[in-house]
């Protein structure tokens, strides 16, 4: 089974070491995301506020 490191730069095209760099929070938000497009859960939403990553991490 792939992790959500393993699978989220596939989905959305950034690098491995920036999906690395991702706080544990972040990771969690996407993968819900990513789960809910493919359940057709109703939509999270999620505002630049809710992110604890530090902008301009990763490559």
């Amino acid at each position: 089974m792939l992790s959500a490191l393993g699978y989220l730069p596939e989905l959305t095209g950034i690098p491995h070491s920036s999906a690395q760099q991702l706080a544990l929070h972040d990771v969690f938000v996407a993968s819900m995301l990513i789960v809910g497009f493919f359940t057709g859960a109703q939509n999270l939403v999620v505002s630049d506020d809710d992110s604890i990553t530090l902008p301009g991490s990763g490559d």
